[in-house]
């Protein structure tokens, strides 16, 4: 982060509530005022309550039992508790199955992330409703875990109804998020813990940068210590095998070729973790985000405040022009109907 960059904790209050607002509606939702406050607990909620109806009496927002909209999303309002009812009924139904995996021995976490643990669940293109889950793995187990995942997600494919998704996964050698920035902090604020909590607590505490967008959420100011940050043998042997299958399954040198034990945080596998390529939708919601600030809050939309929701190299890249993520996106195999959802 630069030194001369705000951090979005310190930014003035109506702009941080702002932007909260805004944030929900890239995804279609509203939020609750429960919500803002427990993500802004350096203020009383009085403060924020102050802020929510002066925007209230200027027409800009939307106060009712308990939730807060823009005035373009006021028909969510009554369907709000019956959404996350439903959210929480569809990952009821694959409780099961998760707890199974949590069970595995090369597990050392594993919890609900994504629309269903915000309680807004979204139909892909296909009219599937991926339950995404976000798993760490023990020392040295990635691999362990990845390639009969893999091999499985070749075999199977995904049928009409509730699909348990695991597209975020790191091994316990390195638990540190690197694109952090208020995508991956809301990511990380509504993740939902189902097996492994004392995993979960060292992954939070390993993270603490997640305090400089929701001060108070991880309890602690020391981060843990990381035993072995080393990439390991065992894992440095199975990324290459993995990719030598890879090479002949596609006839091609490529992925061999492009192999690095070095780890590069923004490509979709590692030696020891697998994630979405490039930050996944992380720069078409900064670019949603942006839209509809510009015709909500335009105030909000300067240099500081940009640059405090998104600090990171990634979004610096993206923000200048150096990566276009959306092409990326698609080479690695996105849909535009998926992409259309946020951009």
């Amino acid at each position: 982060m630069n030194k001369e960059a705000k951090i979005f904790r310190d930014l003035p209050l109506d702009s941080r509530v702002k932007t909260l607002v805004c944030y929900s509606a890239v995804y279609g939702d509203i939020t609750s005022t429960d919500s803002i406050a427990l993500r802004m607990r350096d203020h009383a909620p009085e403060e924020i309550e102050r802020v929510l109806e002066t925007l209230f009496e200027e027409g800009r927002i939307v106060l009712r039992g308990g939730y807060v909209s823009l005035p373009c999303l006021e028909d969510i309002i009554p369907r709000k508790n019956s959404n996350q009812i439903k959210s929480e009924a569809i990952i009821g139904k694959r409780s099961r199955a998760i707890k199974l995996l949590g069970k595995l021995p090369v597990i050392k976490h594993i919890g609900v992330s994504g629309s269903l643990a915000a309680g807004n669940g979204t139909p892909d293109r296909n009219d599937i409703i991926d339950v995404d889950l976000f798993v760490i793995t023990k020392r040295h187990c990635f691999w362990l875990f990845y390639i009969p995942l893999a091999i499985y997600k070749n075999i199977w494919k995904k049928k009409r109804g509730y699909s348990l998704c695991i597209n975020y996964i790191i091994d316990e050698t390195d638990l540190t998020i690197y694109n952090a920035n208020i995508y991956t902090a809301h990511e990380l604020f509504f993740l939902l813990p189902v097996k492994g909590k004392k995993g979960y607590s060292r992954f939070v505490e390993h993270n603490l940068w997640i305090n400089n967008f929701f001060p108070g959420f991880a309890e602690t100011t020391s981060p843990s210590r990381q035993r072995d940050a080393s990439v390991g043998t065992i894992n440095k042997i199975f990324y290459l095998a993995y990719n030598l299958v890879r090479s002949v399954k596609h006839f091609s040198i490529k992925p061999l070729s492009d192999s690095s034990l070095r780890l590069d945080p923004y490509r979709s596998i590692n030696p020891n973790r697998a994630t979405s390529h490039y930050g996944g939708y992380q720069t078409l919601v900064m670019k949603k985000f942006c839209n509809i600030a510009e015709k909500h809050f335009p105030e909000i939309l300067t240099q500081d405040i940009i640059t405090a929701m998104f600090p990171d190299e990634l979004s610096r890249a993206i923000l200048s022009g150096e990566i276009d993520a959306r092409e990326q996106l698609m080479e690695e195999g996105f849909g535009v109907p998926d992409i259309k959802k946020y951009g």
